[in-house]
């Protein structure tokens, strides 16, 4: 157990987890969904451009 602990930097998250965290940060702050999906929006777009600009 201790070895799991010093190789993995986080603990695993699964698909309940994220979704529970997702909903109660909604419930505690409503806005804070439509920033970080701006905010994945942003960083994708990044990694497009930044792809783009390496092809070119």
């Amino acid at each position: 157990m201790m070895d799991k602990a010093l190789t993995a930097p986080y603990p695993a998250v699964t698909e309940e987890d994220s979704t529970a965290a997702l909903i109660t940060l909604h419930r505690l702050r409503p806005q804070a969904l439509w920033v970080a999906a701006r905010y994945r929006e942003a960083a994708e777009l990044v990694d497009f451009i930044n792809l783009d600009q390496k092809s070119s």
